[in-house]
C-alpha cells in the first residue's frame, strides 16, 4: 500500500505513525436477508509506517484468507500534527470465492488498468445474493462469449483470457436475477492497441541553452517491438508560458483513432474511460535579447527515416523559459503516437523589465527592472538603462550588489513626450556574466485624428487647399495623392484598405478576400493563398448550426447576411474558389426555408430591420438565382409589386431575373432604375433607402446599380456616369466602409472587363508651395491598372496652409480622376465629449469592492453585473493600486435606432483586461460579439435599439503611473460619421 501525506496546500510533507489492519466480519443475515447488526472488525497485525519529505511511504501485509479488511493509518507530522486515513480492499481466494465480502450490488472489479492481447484477466465479482447464478458475458461490436457462473458466496473470481479481438476495449457484464429483479453491472475491459501505437521521443542536443542558440532536435519513432519506423510527425516548439495561459486542448491520437469504443451490444452501459490508450558570452558587452517570439518553430510534416530517426534545428528567440515540445506522429499502417518534452533557455545573469503594451503622450509610468542572478558567489552589477523616445527621470546607471541566487531590483521613472516607437534597453553586465534586454512599444498621440478628403476630377489646372492645424501632433502628418487614369486605377488601393482592415465580421472576412480574387487578376495583385484558406475557414466558423449567417457567431442568423454571404461566395466561386458543399448547401437551404417568411417590413420601436422586408427578398433572390436555385414566384411577384424596392433592391431583382434567365425582366427594372437616377453634369448616383441600416448607403447601391447595368445593359450611358461619380466620393484610397467599398471594387471590375484599351498617356504635374511633387504622362501600363500615388512627406507637411496643383495640358480636355486624403493628429489639453445626432457615449470607472469579488469570483464580470448593482459600486477616486479590479461601465444614450454599431473603448497604459471565462455557457450578451486589442476594448452590436444601454468590462492596473484613457467613440461602422465620443479619463496608479 503506497500512503502520501500532504498540508492543506497540496504540499507534500514528511509524517510516521502506524497502519492497523482489520479483518471485516460480516454480521449474520436474518430469513429475510438482512443483516442483524453491524459489521464487526477483527485486528489482524500493526506495522509503523512513515513518509519521506516528498510525503511518499509504504506498507505490506499479508492476509491470513480472503475476505474482507480495513487499512487504518494513523500519522503525524513534526509538529505532532495527527490525521487518520482508512480504505477498504478486499482479498480473493485464488479461483474460488468469499463468504465475508458482500455487496449491496453488483461490481466488477480487474486486477489491473489495463491489458495486452494474451494477458490473462482475473475479474472480481460481488454480488448483494449469494448462490445466485451470474451470467457472465463479453460484448463489444458483437457478442465475444458467455459463460454462467453457478453457486459461490457473495463474491467470486474468474479467469479470462485476453484476445487480440478485444482492441482497444470490450464490456464484461455480470448480470443476475434476484428473487423478480435484473441486477446488473458492466465495465470496460481496456486492452492496449500496441501494435498500432507509435512512441515518439524528441531528444535535445544539449540540457539548457542560451537565447539566440540553435537547438538540434532528434526525433524518434519506435513501433511497439522497439523497432524504428518511417512516420509523419508534427515538430511545435512553444513557449511554456504560452500553455500556462491556455492548455493544450489538442487530443492524444491514440485515444482519438484507437481509443475506448462503445458497446453496440447493450448500449445501457456504463464504463470508465480509464485507458489512455554554446560559449560564454562576453560579460563587460552582453548581447542584446530584443527576438521574442511565442512560437520558436512549427514543422507540420517531418518524415522520419527507416529508422524512424529525423534531427531538426531550431533556432532559438531571445526568450528566457521553458520551451514545450509537442508532436504527433502516424504512419502509413495508420500507427499514430505522439509525445511532450521540455527543454530550458537560460543563462547566469538574467534581466527582465516590465514594460506596458502601449503609452501615450504624457502618460508617467514607473517601470521595474529585475537582475537576477544564478551565480554561485555574490557578484556586483552594473545596471543601465537607456530610453528612446522616452524621458527618463533621473539616473539610468547604477551599481548593485547580488547575492547567490538573489535578485536586484530597480525603478525608472519614464514620461511619453513625443508619439512615435518608445525603446528601451536594460543592460546589466559583471565580472562573470551580463544580460541585455530591448523591448519596445508605440506611443500613441495625445490628441484627436483630423481627417481631411478631397476628391474630382481635374482639366487644365485645379488648385487645392491644404491645412496642417497649428495644434498637429509633430510628425503625424500624412498626404497622399492618388490619380486614376481610369476606373480600374482606383482598385489597388482600395484593395489594399479592404486586406488590412483590423476587424472580421462576416462582412469583412469576405471582403478581406473576394473582391481581391475578382479584381486582383486585372491590377496584376498577388493572391494569397494563405488568405483564401484562412477566409474560408473563418466563414465555415462563422456560419451557424442552422445554416444561416448573423454579423458575428454569437449573434443570430439572418436572410440578410446569408445572402450577402452566399452572393460572396459566388464570386469567389467563379474566380476559381473552391467552396465546400456544405457550407453552401446548408446557407442557401436556410434561405429556401426562411423565404416564406421574408416581405414584411419589422416596424417596432426597438427593431432596427424597419422596411428591409422587399429589399430583403431581391437580395435573397439574386443569392439563390446565383447559386442557380431561382424562385421565378418570388421574381415575378417582387416585380409586379415594385413598391417598397429601394434602387439597391431593383438592382439586386433585376441580376436575380437575369441569371434566371428572365431577361426581359430585367431589362424592365434597369429601366426603371435609369429613370430614379439623379444627374448632376456628367454624374449619375442613385440613392438608398433610408429606413434600414444594410441599405441606406449612397456610393454602395450607386455601385450596385453600375454592376445590375454592366450585365443587363452594358451598352448604357448611365454606366459611366454612375463610375464617374462614384470616383468624385473616394476618401483617399477607398470610400465610406469596408462593405460600399467591396461593392465598388467588384462594380470597376465588371465595367474594366468590358472597357477597351485607355489611350497611351495624359501628362500631368503635381506641385505643392511651387515644388514639383510629380511629373508623368502616366504612360506606364501599371499606372493605368493601379493608379499613380504619391505620398507626400512629413517634413514637407509644416503647420499653415499649403498650396496644392494638379496641372494638365491645356490641350488634354479629358477628365482625369483624383482623390487625397489629409491625416494628422491635433494636440488637446483636454479631450472633450462629443455629441451627434442625439448620440451619447459616458464612461465610467469604478471600484470592485472586496465583498463584490467574493461574491462573483468564479463568473463573468460583464456578463451578470445589472445596471443596479454597478450603480451602487464607488467610482474610482484617488489612487488605485496595483492588482485592483475595475469596473469598466460604458453607456449608450441614442435617441433612434442605429445598426451594425461598433464602441471602442481605449484603454489605460500599463492595465489589462480580465477575460471572460465563457467555458460552455450560452451567449446571453445584448451585444454581438466583443474584441481584446493590445490598446482598446471593442464591441459591436448589430441592433442598437433606442434607449439607454450598458456594456460592462473588467480591468486590472499593474504598473503604478499617471495615465490618461483616450476618449471612448461610439460609430456606425457602415456609416463612420454618425458617431460621438465621451471625454477622456486621467488615472493615477500607486506603488
Amino acid at each position: 500500500m503506497t500512503v502520501k501525506t500532504r498540508n492543506l496546500a497540496n504540499e507534500p510533507v514528511a509524517a510516521s505513525g502506524t497502519a492497523a489492519f482489520f479483518e471485516v466480519v460480516p454480521a449474520p443475515l436474518n430469513a429475510d436477508g438482512e443483516a442483524k447488526r453491524v459489521d464487526t472488525y477483527k485486528a489482524v497485525s500493526q506495522s509503523p509506517v512513515a513518509t519521506d519529505a516528498h510525503g511518499v511511504g509504504r506498507v505490506s501485509f499479508q492476509a491470513p484468507a480472503a475476505g474482507s479488511y480495513l487499512i487504518v493509518t494513523t500519522l503525524s507530522d513534526a509538529a505532532k500534527r495527527q490525521t487518520v486515513a482508512s480504505t477498504n480492499v478486499w482479498v480473493s481466494a485464488e479461483g474460488g470465492d468469499s463468504t465475508s465480502y458482500r455487496s449491496e450490488a453488483m461490481q466488477i472489479v480487474f486486477d489491473k488498468k489495463r491489458y495486452k492481447a494474451g494477458d490473462t484477466a482475473t475479474v472480481f465479482i460481488a454480488r448483494p445474493t449469494a448462490g445466485v447464478p451470474i451470467l457472465l458475458t463479453i460484448e463489444g461490436d458483437r457478442l465475444h462469449e458467455t459463460r454462467v457462473l453457478r453457486g459461490g458466496g457473495p463474491s467470486v473470481t474468474v479467469k479470462l483470457p485476453v484476445k487480440a479481438e478485444y482492441s482497444p476495449n470490450a464490456y464484461i457484464s455480470a448480470i443476475i436475477v434476484d428473487g423478480k429483479q435484473l441486477v446488473s453491472a458492466t465495465r470496460s475491459l481496456n486492452v492496449m492497441p500496441a501494435d498500432k501505437f507509435l512512441t515518439v521521443t524528441v531528444t535535445p542536443d544539449q540540457k539548457r541553452y542560451k537565447p539566440g542558440d540553435t537547438a538540434r532536435l532528434t526525433v524518434s519513432t519506435v513501433d511497439a517491438a522497439g523497432h524504428g519506423v518511417p512516420a509523419e510527425v508534427s515538430v511545435g516548439v512553444v513557449d511554456g508560458a504560452i500553455y500556462a495561459l491556455s492548455p493544450d486542448h489538442t487530443p492524444d491520437p491514440r485515444s482519438v483513432f484507437h481509443g475506448p469504443r462503445a458497446n453496440t451490444v447493450d448500449t445501457a452501459y456504463s464504463f470508465a474511460e480509464d485507458y489512455s490508450g554554446g560559449a560564454d558570452k562576453d560579460a563587460a558587452n552582453p548581447r542584446v535579447r530584443k527576438n521574442f517570439l511565442d512560437t520558436a518553430a512549427w514543422f507540420p510534416a517531418i518524415r522520419t527515416d527507416g529508422t524512424g530517426k529525423a534531427v531538426v534545428s531550431v533556432p532559438l528567440p531571445d526568450n528566457l523559459t521553458t520551451w514545450i515540445v509537442t508532436t504527433r506522429a502516424h504512419t502509413a499502417d495508420t500507427k499514430v503516437g505522439g509525445d511532450r518534452m521540455s527543454f530550458l533557455t537560460s543563462q547566469d545573469l538574467i534581466v527582465r523589465l516590465a514594460t506596458p503594451r502601449f503609452m501615450v503622450e504624457g502618460d508617467r509610468l514607473t517601470l521595474i527592472g529585475l537582475i537576477h542572478s544564478y551565480l554561485p558567489k555574490q557578484t556586483t552589477i552594473r545596471a543601465t538603462l537607456s530610453a528612446m523616445g522616452l524621458a527618463l527621470g533621473g539616473s539610468g546607471d547604477a551599481r548593485v550588489t547580488i547575492d547567490p541566487n538573489g535578485v536586484a531590483k530597480q525603478t525608472y521613472a519614464l514620461t511619453a513626450e513625443t508619439a512615435g516607437t518608445a525603446t528601451l534597453t536594460l543592460k546589466a553586465s559583471g565580472d562573470q556574466a551580463g544580460d541585455a534586454l530591448e523591448q519596445a512599444f508605440p506611443i500613441l498621440p495625445h490628441g484627436t485624428a483630423d481627417i481631411a478628403v478631397m476628391a474630382g476630377t481635374s482639366t487644365g489646372k485645379t488648385d487645392l487647399a491644404i491645412l496642417i492645424p497649428k495644434d498637429a501632433v509633430p510628425g503625424t502628418a500624412t498626404l497622399a495623392i492618388e490619380l486614376t487614369p481610369t476606373p480600374l486605377g482606383a482598385v489597388a488601393g482600395a484593395l489594399t484598405y479592404l486586406r488590412d482592415y483590423p476587424y472580421g465580421c462576416i462582412e469583412q472576412t469576405l471582403n478581406r478576400f473576394v473582391p481581391e480574387l475578382v479584381a486582383g487578376p486585372l491590377v496584376d495583385a498577388r493572391i494569397d493563398t494563405k488568405r483564401l484558406r484562412d477566409g474560408m475557414e473563418r466563414i465555415s466558423a462563422l456560419q451557424h448550426q442552422d445554416g444561416g449567417w448573423g454579423w458575428w457567431v454569437n449573434d443570430g442568423s439572418t436572410p440578410t447576411l446569408t445572402a450577402y454571404t452566399l452572393l460572396a461566395l459566388k464570386e469567389a466561386h467563379a474566380a476559381g474558389l473552391t467552396v465546400p458543399e456544405p457550407i453552401l448547401r446548408n446557407g442557401t437551404q436556410y434561405l429556401i426555408r426562411q423565404w416564406p417568411n421574408l416581405g414584411f417590413d419589422k416596424i417596432t420601436p426597438t427593431l432596427v430591420e424597419r422596411g428591409a422586408g422587399p429589399d430583403e427578398q431581391a437580395l435573397v433572390l439574386h443569392a439563390l438565382s446565383r447559386w442557380g436555385l431561382p424562385r421565378q414566384d418570388g421574381i415575378r411577384q417582387l416585380n409586379t409589386n415594385r413598391e417598397g424596392l429601394s434602387p439597391q433592391g431593383l438592382a439586386h431583382l433585376a441580376m436575380a431575373a437575369w441569371y434566371a434567365g428572365d431577361r426581359l425582366t430585367a431589362g424592365s427594372l434597369i429601366g426603371s432604375l435609369d429613370g430614379l437616377a439623379i444627374n448632376s453634369e456628367a454624374l449619375s448616383h442613385w440613392e438608398p433607402a433610408r429606413t434600414q441600416p444594410w441599405f441606406s448607403d449612397t456610393t454602395e447601391t450607386t455601385g450596385l446599380v453600375v454592376r445590375a447595368m454592366t450585365l443587363v445593359q452594358p451598352d448604357s450611358p448611365r454606366i459611366d456616369a454612375g463610375v464617374r461619380y462614384l470616383l468624385t466620393q473616394r476618401r483617399g484610397s477607398h470610400w465610406q466602409s469596408t462593405k460600399d467599398t467591396a461593392a465598388i471594387v467588384l462594380a470597376l471590375a465588371a465595367v474594366s472587363q468590358r472597357a477597351g484599351e485607355p489611350p497611351a498617356t495624359m501628362p500631368v504635374t503635381v506641385t505643392m508651395d511651387g515644388k514639383t511633387l510629380a511629373q508623368t504622362d502616366l504612360a506606364d501600363p501599371t499606372a493605368w491598372r493601379t493608379g499613380y500615388r504619391i505620398n507626400v512627406k512629413a517634413d514637407q507637411l509644416t503647420v499653415g496652409n499649403h498650396s496644392l496643383t494638379i496641372q494638365r495640358d491645356d490641350s488634354d480636355t479629358r477628365a482625369l480622376p483624383y482623390s487625397l486624403e489629409r491625416s494628422v493628429f491635433v494636440r488637446a489639453d483636454h479631450l472633450d465629449a462629443a455629441a451627434r445626432e442625439g448620440l451619447t457615449i459616458t464612461r465610467k470607472y469604478r471600484m470592485l469592492t472586496a465583498a463584490v469579488r467574493d461574491a462573483k469570483a468564479g463568473s463573468n464580470y460583464a456578463r451578470w453585473f445589472s445596471v443596479k448593482e454597478a450603480a451602487v459600486l464607488p467610482a474610482v477616486s484617488g489612487k488605485l493600486a496595483p492588482g485592483d479590479l475595475v469596473l469598466v461601465e460604458l453607456s449608450i444614450d441614442t435617441a433612434k435606432a442605429h445598426g451594425y454599431a461598433m464602441i471602442e473603448d481605449p484603454l489605460p497604459s500599463g492595465m489589462e483586461v480580465i477575460p471572460d471565462q465563457n467555458g460552455d455557457i450560452a451567449w446571453s450578451y445584448w451585444w454581438s460579439h466583443r474584441e481584446v486589442r493590445d490598446d482598446k476594448v471593442a464591441f459591436f452590436i448589430r441592433q442598437l435599439p433606442a434607449g439607454k444601454h450598458q456594456v460592462y468590462y473588467v480591468l486590472r492596473p499593474e504598473i503604478p503611473g499617471t495615465v490618461r484613457a483616450l476618449p471612448p467613440v461610439i460609430s456606425e461602422m457602415y456609416a463612420p460619421d454618425v458617431r460621438a465620443r465621451d471625454a477622456e479619463t486621467q488615472l493615477t496608479v500607486g506603488e
